[in-house]
């Protein structure tokens, strides 16, 4: 008894400090609580078109640029007051673990010298400095009476977010810019991520203080949470349901007994239930965008090949999931359509972490949890805070059932920063105390606001690297060379250390010598030469990404082995060897992508001495890999059409005819390769299958013309391109085309 009451009486003069202290609020205390009511609202909004379709990239930065100004207000009131502040309470070692854990792998990371990169990701060592700075400002900023509005805040763009998202899945679009103009976009970039914001935000509406709101902000909220049910509504993920009712359920339990009690957590919880339970049934009122991920399976498969090797403790390093996957996916993801996807994160954030970061990165997460768990536990009797607890629960929750987003690890990282400063008593270190004390301590605030300052210029550097990469990728669209390979220079000046950016430059590089060496138009030995200056080039960025860079990255050997195959007409016998060398290694790394044994049977057929039978195996073990990989096939068919053997010829066609026969498409590309083989019998029968299939089908009807002619079929060529006008009837160039066609066939022959 004695001990509640000197708890009671420890509460009311924490409060009373509080309130003393709100009077007296220093305008940097202001503008730090306001760059967190701005991150909140503005965050799931965030889209700056120069940065193209990389979203996730515009919120990282308005969520840097945000903490930035609080960090600031942060340390500029420390001088001012000359009063260090921290929490006394073992909560504060949950942030810190995790940012240790997550420097560590990183340090010891298969990512080389980058091992700091990949900062847009959710696991990435920036992120989880965000992540601690957020805990940080938040408890710093924060006080029981500024719920309210940081909740307001939140819903307020949430909701912005849900009606746009409405609006645009109806066909209407409010953004017509940049990538927005698009449908399959939406403002908070992955459907996942926009469902779960908008289930958190409908957490928010239900457990709000409805007593303590103004009429005006009931009426707001309850309009918020109409556009939030009718955006979950159309999305209709089973699963976010689930957990929001749930949290919803357990909300309502622990305030049915309080005087501040309403209907609305109970419609929430009564629309979740039933959307959850007929959710499978549902008719589709909208077309969504298409969005995979790896299996649970899938994802544990390579979360055991991580943890049977040394590397079980540290992981293969922070926002290294991609890595791993290529290394340990199971063969069976072939029979998939995503089989060629390049997954940032596995079945989910949790399931992702065990292989990125580890053992101890994954318990530290955990430990994260448990403590929001702990601290939520704390604050369960007190029904003002309520909105907190269930966003953090849900927020948390969400990391076990889907991939994580930016967004959602530093809302986590703010949620957590109030529940402490609600349930620990502040720590101060007065700097004016002691002399002593005053220069060593001033001088830590000082080196640590030069520390911000260079780290956030830093930061800005990547995302203007960011913005070029995203301008030189519109200009390469637009077939502007020398402006695209002029701005993924710049972008590569700015963030060096980028292997995404070396692949993209490589490829520039390469292409412009490419078009130079074949420009006819310039004396040979020039050509020769500025060509040269561009291949070296491409090579250098090339080994430089695979080498330096990335050297546990399949796809930056499998891009130099790309560059080195495509110079192989210039350089010779040499680029070829290195060719197989650096496709060989992107397979050691990348063991069931059927696309790499396929490479490497191209390469063995540009060898002097034509490797045929090398070549084949590798196709073999390409179409082993995966069944209807057609590249692999088709070069396989054009191996036997020129060796000659009837009944290979006959066995790859079949093995073709019998999985796409019904695709006219594929049937052309085996009727080009015959008509090039000079068997032009058996491409009048694929042929004249596709047109049956496709009698509308003009590209085929014409390739099947040129076999006719082969064939010395006239009259059928000349039937043939008369169907081709008629398709055609409404462009005078196509029937303009035919005209000469049949002209020519009609023609005297001349002896």
């Amino acid at each position: 008894m004695a001990r509640k009451i000197s708890e009671a009486i420890e509460n009311i003069a924490q409060s009373a400090v509080e309130a003393v202290r709100a009077e007296k609020d220093s305008i940097w205390k202001k503008a730090g609580r306001f760059a967190i009511y701005a991150l909140v609202a503005v965050a799931p909004l965030a889209y700056f078109p120069i940065l193209g379709s990389a979203i996730e990239v515009s919120k990282t930065a308005i969520m840097s640029a945000l903490l930035f100004v609080a960090l600031v207000c942060a340390l500029l009131e420390t001088i001012s007051s000359r009063k260090i502040i921290w929490a006394k309470s073992v909560a504060i070692f949950a942030p810190l673990f995790l940012l240790l854990a997550t420097v560590v792998s990183g340090i010891f990371s298969v990512s080389g010298v980058s091992w700091f990169g990949g900062m847009f990701q959710p696991d990435s060592v920036f992120m989880v400095f965000l992540f601690f700075w957020a805990f940080y400002l938040s408890y710093y900023f924060l006080r029981k009476e500024n719920l309210p509005a940081l909740a307001i805040s939140f819903l307020t763009g949430v909701s912005i977010l849900a009606l746009h998202g409405i609006l645009q899945f109806l066909g209407i679009n409010t953004i017509a810019v940049g990538i927005m103009k698009e449908s399959a976009y939406n403002l908070f970039g992955s459907i996942f991520g926009w469902g779960v914001m908008i289930a958190c935000g409908l957490a928010v509406a239900s457990s709000l203080p409805h007593a303590s709101l103004s009429k005006i902000q009931k009426i707001w909220v309850g309009i918020s949470s109409a556009i939030l049910i009718l955006a979950l509504f159309l999305l209709n993920f089973r699963e976010i349901w689930l957990v929001l009712s749930a949290v919803v359920i357990l909300g309502m339990a622990f305030r049915y007994s309080k005087s501040d009690w309403n209907f609305l957590p109970v419609g929430i919880a009564v629309i979740s239930i039933f959307i959850s339970a007929v959710s499978p049934i549902l008719p589709a009122l909208v077309e969504m965008p298409a969005e995979v991920r790896p299996s649970f399976l899938a994802t544990w498969g390579v979360d055991k090949e991580v943890l049977s090797s040394w590397r079980a403790p540290l992981g293969m390093g922070p926002s290294n999931f991609p890595m791993a996957y290529n290394m340990h996916r199971p063969v069976e993801i072939n029979l998939t359509p995503a089989w060629s996807v390049r997954f940032s994160q596995g079945f989910s954030f949790i399931t992702s972490q065990l292989a990125s970061v580890g053992i101890l990165g994954t318990l530290a997460w955990i430990l994260v949890i448990a403590v929001i768990i702990w601290q939520a536990w704390k604050l369960r009797k007190d029904g003002s805070v309520y909105p907190v607890l269930s966003a953090a629960a849900f927020l948390s929750v969400m990391l076990f059932i889907y991939p994580a987003f930016g967004v959602q690890v530093v809302f986590l990282a703010i949620l957590l920063g109030v529940m402490v400063r609600l349930t620990s008593r502040r720590g101060e270190f007065d700097l004016a105390s002691s002399s002593k004390n005053t220069l060593p301590a001033f001088a830590a605030v000082l080196i640590l606001f030069g520390a911000v300052l260079s780290g956030s210029y830093l930061a800005f550097l990547k995302y203007a690297a960011a913005a070029n990469f995203n301008l030189a990728g519109e200009m390469l669209n637009n077939n502007d060379l020398d402006g695209a390979l002029l701005n993924y220079e710049k972008a590569l000046s700015k963030n060096p250390s980028s292997d995404v950016y070396l692949r993209a430059v490589s490829q520039v590089y390469l292409m412009k010598g490419s078009s130079i060496f074949q420009d006819k138009n310039k004396e040979e030995k020039a050509r020769n030469q500025e060509a040269q200056v561009y291949f070296a080039t491409s090579v250098q960025l090339a080994k430089r990404a695979a080498e330096k860079i990335g050297p546990q990255d399949a796809i930056n050997w499998a891009n130099l082995g790309s560059v080195y195959e495509a110079t192989a007409g210039f350089y010779g016998g040499d680029s070829v060897k290195f060719a197989k060398e650096a496709y060989s290694k992107s397979r050691e790394l990348d063991r069931v992508n059927p696309v790499l044994p396929f490479n490497l049977a191209r390469v063995s057929l540009l060898e002097e001495q034509s490797n045929k039978d090398e070549a084949t195996r590798m196709l073999d073990e390409s179409i082993r890999l995966k069944e209807d990989y057609l590249p692999a096939r088709l070069l396989a068919l054009e191996l036997a059409i020129v060796g000659g053997d009837e009944k290979q010829i006959i066995e790859k066609t079949n093995a073709i005819t019998g999985r796409f026969g019904g695709d006219v498409g594929v049937l052309s590309q085996v009727g080009v390769r015959f008509l090039q083989g000079n068997k032009p019998e058996l491409g009048r029968e694929i042929m004249e299958a596709a047109v049956s299939t496709a009698p509308n089908f003009s590209d085929g009807r014409f390739l099947l013309a040129q076999i006719y002619e082969k064939l010395n079929r006239k009259d059928d060529a000349i039937k043939q391109y008369e169907a081709i006008k008629e398709l055609n009837k409404n462009s005078a160039e196509a029937v303009s085309a035919m005209d000469k066609a049949i002209e020519a066939l009609r023609a005297p022959v001349k002896k």
